[in-house]
């Protein structure tokens, strides 16, 4: 634990370091001061909402898989699993099934799969916004050029495209997890210490009824609503900054950078968030010190403050 943690500020402060040399840092440092305090609340505020939101989702899939806990007990679980986003692929938050089980007594398994369900959600969540935000935008001579949603589209059919890839993923998922190699594979994802105490059978059993359809279908839609709520606030921050972006920009490149993030199963994406916003950010006309300031200050407004607010939560937790 303690070669991750130096790992995280080893990489972190190199990231920061060729981010000062890459964009002129006086000018950078300077659009960081001049974002008022307001936008900075609200920004906080809509990425509270996301975690809120994910947090109904960690509630049901409990609930789904047995775990007789109340919703707030379940939030506050959630929030101190935040304390571990700087984990590879997020998975530290096995945190929340130990916790789940030392506090109510919620075997392990229940937990764990509640956590596997999240992802594959957050995922499904990701494309669908990465659909709709691509609709909004076009690539030309090389560069990124922001349209108006629809574009000789109506609004619906602009939707229903990305919205039918993630049913049929769905479906897809829905009948491939059912088999029993996958199931293995799903299991393997877990970590030894947490996988010795599961059955086999008795997991298999309740992956097939926590990744059915419906699920999977209502929970990738809840999912998309939360982390569109940072799109809004990525979107906020742009605009403060003076960028004429549209949403569907802010969207497609909050997704995709987001979907290279988790491909990467670096802690919390680092340096790879970073460098995709910063990439699309530029070839979206915006100036270097303008890109830079935006993506150090999302960041800071929703990875670090996710990070502060699972600290804090933990703390609370354990006083209890």
């Amino acid at each position: 634990m303690n070669m991750r943690i130096l790992f995280v500020i080893v990489a972190v402060s190199l990231l920061y370091l060729f981010l000062s040399v890459w964009s002129n840092w006086d000018e950078t440092s300077m659009l960081i001061m001049n974002i008022e305090l307001p936008v900075v609340l609200l920004v906080c505020a809509l990425s509270m909402t996301n975690y809120l939101l994910r947090s109904v989702k960690w509630h049901y899939y409990t609930r789904l898989a047995g775990a007789k806990v109340r919703l707030s007990d379940n939030t506050k679980i959630f929030l101190a699993g935040l304390s571990l986003t700087l984990s590879p692929g997020k998975f530290g938050e096995i945190v929340k099934a130990y916790l789940l089980k030392e506090r109510h007594g919620v075997e392990m398994r229940k937990g764990v799969l509640a956590i596997l369900a999240e992802r594959v959600t957050d995922v499904l969540a990701m494309a669908m916004l990465l659909g709709i935000g691509s609709i909004g935008i076009e690539f030309s001579r090389g560069n990124l050029i922001y349209l108006t949603i629809g574009n000789g589209k109506s609004l619906p059919s602009s939707v229903l495209m990305p919205c039918t890839i993630v049913v049929l993923f769905s479906l897809i998922f829905a009948l491939i997890i059912r088999r029993k190699a996958f199931v293995s594979v799903l299991l393997s994802r877990v970590p030894a210490r947490v996988r010795k105490g599961i059955k086999h059978n008795d997991f298999a059993g309740d992956v097939q009824r926590m990744f059915g359809l419906k699920p999977l279908l209502l929970m990738s839609l809840l999912s998309a609503g939360s982390w569109f709520t940072e799109c809004i606030g990525f979107y906020i921050i742009l605009k403060a900054l003076s960028f004429k972006a549209s949403l569907s920009l802010a969207v497609f490149i909050f997704a995709l950078s987001t979907l290279a993030g988790v491909i990467s199963m670096l802690p919390g994406g680092i340096g790879v968030v970073e460098l995709s916003m910063l990439s699309l950010l530029t070839l979206s006309g915006m100036e270097r010190a303008s890109a830079t300031a935006a993506t150090i200050v999302f960041r800071a407004l929703t990875l670090w403050f996710a990070v502060l607010v699972g600290v804090i939560a933990m703390g609370v937790f354990f006083r209890e």
